[in-house]
């Protein structure tokens, strides 16, 4: 477990400094998704699907590290704010394509900001 944490916090500072276009990436919201893939074709689909949709709010993967077998994924999402969250979460283009990402993985997902 306290592997687990510390990975995903060298993942999300990493990521946080890949966001060097906007002025402040402090500003921006962070979501970090620990996936196990069932199914790796469909799951790489859901994803093509998924950064189109990002796109139309302001957000982008950040982060995409992959194990060798391409089952276990850390992906980092910047966002530009908690809200821009939500409305993509509820998005009916998102929800559409969910039952793609739940029928190829589970994941746990984490959440927050920088501070300064």
């Amino acid at each position: 477990m306290k592997k687990s944490i510390l990975l995903v916090v060298i993942l999300f500072l990493s990521a946080c400094a890949n966001t060097a276009k906007y002025k402040n990436s402090t500003d921006r919201h962070y979501v970090v998704v620990d996936v196990e893939i069932t199914d790796v074709d469909k799951y790489d689909k859901f994803l093509a699907l998924e950064v189109p949709i990002l796109k139309n709010y302001d957000a982008f993967v950040s982060m995409d590290l992959r194990s060798e077998d391409q089952k276990k994924r850390y992906i980092v999402i910047s966002f530009p704010d908690k809200e821009s969250v939500g409305a993509f979460v509820k998005s009916d283009e998102f929800q559409k394509i969910l039952p793609m990402n739940k029928a190829s993985s589970s994941s746990k997902i984490f959440h927050g900001k920088l501070h300064k």
